[in-house]
């Protein structure tokens, strides 16, 4: 396969496997604790609970210590709401050591943000990628800076511990992107709102030289310096991030290649996914893979929203490989009890998933679902595994950002990372992720679908007309 980015060998016997939502709060609170050099953070969001506010209290500390600290959040789900990432991060601004920053999708054009809603706005493309980095380990996960995900939602995390070549490639990346965001910053005046809908809809009507209230915190977001950030047609903006991000690519394809890492027995394969700006990284590299299966192979994919593109749900129909898909009961689905019109969105991924369902019959068993529930737990866990088998030692994973759906793939910022490895103790540890992954599942089959719960017309009905957006 030709290496679609930089090729990065990895030391097994560094990489180490967390399970548990509370491992992941404890990693992060320990690699701030300890970090020495640098601290990067990049999320969808950071929540504004007690737990977020401990990390927060960290980085802090951080700062003091003359701690490098670059976060880089999304432009729209970080300001949403009076209390939100940006009031919680903005005393942090006052550092000389710390940048914050949100990336706001250059498919939103300054018109489009002043016609939709906050939320409705976030459908457009959001910054997905979540990479946590500590001076050289970097932890990468599917999870977000929030609560539900320190206490309650099963996710994957692995953790790449003194691995400055591969911790160096994401620490760029994130601040490649934070030179194309808005800059986070104390306003020294501002206006006062307490409707929230209202108030965001004119923060983000004059972001340029707007002010933000919320609580006793004022902050804005500064445009980056040099871009057309502020253009009012998202054409010239967009051009302009596709060149950076994509002189940045080449630049390191060209530093590494799979040749630099023909004597490691495990190699990293970066990836980076915005196919709206022309870059696809992770789902080419995705459906290559499947030209390698063979009958001997075995495949687990699991997405936390089940939205697969045709592409992908015919390249798994046809695969000979051995095939598990694994993905979120209804009332394992985060939205499930998110309230309002949000919370009926795990039935319309039910429907995908029934419309899957009925394709794999014709795959003579090869292909299998199964949904995840456990008591008091939600399911964000995604992934891609596969074992070649027929005597070859090589197994593959991806880990990252990314929930394989039609969002993920053609709307926001993922990041993900390809492993590659003939090292035995890691494949056992991949092993032991799919095993744990599927304690809490049952198969999914005629019966499933026809549930009380799960029998609703107009899911069947919307799910074709809105599934771009989710």
């Amino acid at each position: 396969m030709k290496s679609p980015g930089p090729c990065i060998p990895l030391s097994s016997k560094k990489i180490r496997f967390l399970y548990q939502p509370c491992q992941f709060f404890e990693t992060l609170r320990k690699g701030i604790q300890n970090s020495k050099r640098r601290i990067t953070l990049a999320s969808l969001y950071l929540g504004d609970g007690p737990m977020e506010t401990i990390l927060v209290t960290d980085l802090c500390n951080a700062a003091r210590r003359g701690i490098k600290i670059n976060v880089l959040l999304d432009f729209f789900r970080g300001t949403r709401g009076l209390v939100n990432s940006a009031s919680l991060l903005a005393p942090l601004t006052a550092f000389q050591k710390v940048n914050v920053r949100f990336f706001r999708t250059p498919e939103m054009s300054t018109t489009l943000m002043k016609l939709l809603p906050f939320r409705v706005n976030e459908v457009i493309g959001l910054q997905h990628m979540k990479i946590y980095s500590f001076d050289d380990d970097l932890l990468l996960t599917g999870a977000n800076l929030s609560q539900s995900y320190f206490t309650a939602r099963k996710d994957r995390y692995i953790l790449f511990v003194k691995h400055p070549q591969l911790n160096n490639f994401y620490t760029e990346l994130v601040e490649l992107v934070m030179s194309i965001s808005f800059r986070l910053s104390i306003a020294r005046c501002g206006f006062l709102s307490t409707v929230p809908g209202k108030y965001f809809l004119r923060a983000a009507t004059y972001y340029r030289h707007g002010n933000y209230t919320a609580g006793l915190v004022k902050w804005e977001l500064l445009p980056p310096q040099g871009s057309l950030g502020g253009s009012s047609q998202p054409g010239d903006y967009k051009s302009y991030v596709k060149t950076v991000l994509l002189t940045y690519l080449d630049r390191k394809s060209l530093e590494h290649s799979l040749e630099s890492c023909k004597d490691s027995d495990s190699v990293a394969l970066p990836l980076l996914q915005t196919k709206a700006l022309g870059i696809s990284q992770d789902y080419e590299a995705l459906t290559t893979m499947f030209s390698l299966l063979s009958p001997y192979s075995s495949v687990v994919l699991s997405t936390a929203y089940f939205n697969l593109p045709e592409e992908l749900q015919t390249l798994l129909i046809r695969s000979p490989a051995c095939t598990a898909v694994v993905t979120a009961a209804p009332q394992a689905n985060s939205f499930h009890e998110s309230g309002g019109l949000s919370s009926w969105i795990p039935l319309i991924y039910s429907s995908l998933l029934k419309g899957f369902y009925q394709k794999t019959l014709t795959s003579c068993g090869r292909v299998k679902l199964y949904e995840y529930f456990a008591e008091k737990t939600t399911f964000h866990c995604k992934g891609f595994w596969a074992e070649l088998g027929s005597g070859n030692p090589i197994a593959i994973s991806f880990i990252g950002s990314s929930n394989y759906g039609h969002r993920s793939i053609h709307r926001d910022l993922e990041a993900q990372l390809l492993m590659i490895t003939k090292n035995p103790k890691l494949q056992r540890s991949l092993k032991k992720e799919k095993k744990l992954l599927f304690q809490s599942t049952t198969p999914v089959d005629e019966k499933t679908f026809s549930k009380a719960d799960r029998r609703t017309f107009w899911a069947d009905l919307a799910a074709p007309l809105i599934y771009t957006f989710l």
